[in-house]
Formats: C-alpha cells, sequence, structure tokens
C-alpha cells in the first residue's frame, strides 16, 4: 500500500519488494495458505509470520505521512485516500450493501460498514481515521504520545487474548472492544500509524544501525513465532489472533532494517503491484470460491497470480483514472 511515498528517482528497492511480500501474505491469510499441508504450518504463517504485512504498511505510510504533515498538504492526502477508499467500497458494494429489509439495526450495519470498511478495506478506513487523529494531536510532542500509543496497543492485546481464551465471556464490553473492525482502527492502525511518524521524525532510521536493526528483527521474529506457537498449542483457544504482542517489536525493527538496506530504484510499479494486490485479491477469492474448489496453498497461489494480472490493468486505468491505487 502507497500514499505519497518517495519519487521515482528516490525509490527504496528493498521496502518495495517487501511490499510485494507483504501483498502475499495477506493473500495468505485469507486464502488459508498451508492449510492443506500442515496444520502447524498453516497456523504459524496465519496466525504469526502473516500478521507482519498489515501493521508493516501502517507504519510505512505513518512513516511517508510525515512529510505531507509538515509541509501541510493533509488535507490533499485525505482527499486522495477518501477517493481511493470510496472507489472500492463502491466496486465491493454489491457485496456487503444487501439490505434484507429497511431498519433501525439494517441501516446502523450499513453505516458501521460505510465508516470502517468493508472486510479488508478496513485499513483505508484505518489510515484515514488514524491521519485525522495525527492531525488533532500533532502539537503533542512524542514523549507524550509514545506511553499512550503503548497503552492503547497493549489494552488491543490483552482485549484480544481476552477474548480469544474465553477469560470474561460474560462482559458485553469486550465485544464491543473485539468487534471485527473497531480494534482494526484503534488498536492497530493508529499505534503502527504514529510509530511510523515518530520514526520519521526523530530520524530513528538514521540513527539505527544495520546491524542493531537486524538483530533486533531476528529478536522479534523470534518473538513472534514463539507466541505464534504458544496459541497453537493451548487448547482453549479459539479463533484467529490478529493482536499479537510481539508485533509491537518485530514490525518496527524490520522497517528499520529494510531502510538501513536502502537499495535505490526508479521504478513505483512495484508499489503500485502490492497496492493492487490487496485491493483487488477479495474479488477474486470470491470467485474461485465460487467457481472453484481449489483451496490451501494452490488456493494462494492461484489468488496471488490473478491479482498480480489484474493489477497491471489496474495499474494501466491508475494512469487515466488517478484515484484506483
Amino acid at each position: 500500500m502507497r500514499t505519497g511515498e518517495g519519487s521515482i528517482s528516490n525509490r527504496n528497492f528493498a521496502l518495495d519488494v517487501f511490499k510485494i511480500a507483504a501483498a502475499f501474505m495477506v493473500v495468505g491469510l485469507h486464502s488459508g495458505f498451508l492449510a492443506d499441508v500442515s496444520s502447524i504450518g498453516n497456523y504459524l504463517t496465519v496466525n504469526g509470520l502473516f500478521r507482519t504485512a498489515v501493521p508493516s504498511f501502517l507504519l510505512i505510510n505513518g512513516f511517508y505521512f510525515y512529510p505531507v504533515l509538515v509541509k501541510e498538504k493533509s488535507a490533499y492526502w485525505i482527499k486522495r485516500v477518501l477517493y481511493l477508499y470510496f472507489f472500492w467500497m463502491l466496486l465491493y458494494s454489491k457485496v456487503w450493501f444487501r439490505p434484507s429489509e429497511i431498519s433501525f439495526i439494517e441501516i446502523a450495519q450499513i453505516a458501521h460498514t460505510l465508516i470502517f470498511g468493508y472486510w479488508h478495506l478496513w485499513y483505508l478506513s484505518g489510515l484515514l481515521l488514524s491521519a485525522v487523529l495525527v492531525i488533532l494531536f500533532k502539537n503533542h510532542p512524542p514523549r507524550l504520545m509514545i506511553p499512550i500509543i503503548l497503552i492503547i496497543y497493549v489494552s488491543g492485546v490483552i482485549i484480544h487474548y481476552t477474548k480469544h481464551y474465553h477469560m470474561v465471556d460474560n462482559l458485553p464490553i469486550i465485544g464491543f472492544f473485539t468487534n471485527k473492525w473497531f480494534p482494526g482502527f484503534l488498536f492497530t492502525a493508529f499505534p503502527f500509524f504514529y510509530i511510523g511518524l515518530v520514526i520519521n521524525k526523530l530520524n530513528i532510521h538514521e540513527r539505527v544501525s544495520i546491524k542493531y536493526s537486524a538483530g533486533l528483527s531476528l529478536i522479534g521474529f523470534t518473538l513472534l513465532i514463539s507466541e505464534s506457537y504458544f496459541n497453537y498449542i493451548e487448547s482453549s483457544r479459539y479463533g484467529v489472533f490478529v493482536n499479537l504482542a510481539s508485533l509491537l517489536m518485530v514490525c518496527p525493527a524490520l522497517f528499520l532494517l529494510l531502510m538501513n538496506l536502502n537499495f535505490r530504484g526508479k521504478s513505483k510499479e512495484i508499489a503500485s503491484y502490492s497496492t493492487g494486490v490487496y485491493l483487488i485479491h477479495i474479488y477474486i477469492l470470491r470467485f474461485y470460491h465460487f467457481h472453484t474448489d481449489i483451496e490451501g496453498t494452490a488456493l494462494t497461489f492461484m489468488i496471488f497470480i490473478s491479482s498480480i494480472l489484474a493489477s497491471y490493468f489496474l495499474i494501466k486505468v491508475n494512469k487515466r483514472i488517478k484515484f484506483i491505487l
């Protein structure tokens, strides 16, 4: 996913290649990667390794939002993401806009989806809401905001684990805070978006060596796989784990490592492909589900390849209609 990134002549090629890998991870999350091969392999990827994709996208967007904020071009950035969001919400509307009756509950559900996004489009909604919060609190220094961000994220992890381990099933508020869309914005989008912004604001990416960032990444991935494995062997848990504690370490560390690698490129198309794959893959997933019996690993690769091909045409169209990618 890309919004307001570097110029064509100043691309970080390592970052762009990672975005393609992250797009594949997102496809794997929704396609049941390795489910037909190994239960533990499926769990450690879908509920572990692949969970780094979206927070990393958010970090990247937060990082590149900082110069937008400094140059006071936030209104243009928000307008662009709004166009992107409403275009894809409209494109998916035949899936999510299916009112069974005219009632208060039905209208409330439609309004909820419009605000927080359909399925994977919560990401764009989360970007918008995070940017608005950043603008509102832009005069608050990082030394004040970082503790708040940590409290928000840790609270999300605690609530997430509380739900998935049946600790307080009778508390309605837990259901509210583990709603499919709401925690995506509050407990994931805003914290990682702000961390990315602070990395740029404080030039942390220039002050942390490649050796140090690589070491932190290794520790972070070790913690991530360990946390995922713990959840895998615990029979009392249920559901998928999104808010993993170790993501707070591994995603910033990985981002710093990619920034340190600093391979330069001149093409924006790799980033465009990652955006295209992310946005279109749910349509392709639904097509394969309705028309084929392909599942698991094969389905993941088929959807990814098909999404790459679809993205080729989206990129061509985007040259004329600038708000679809």
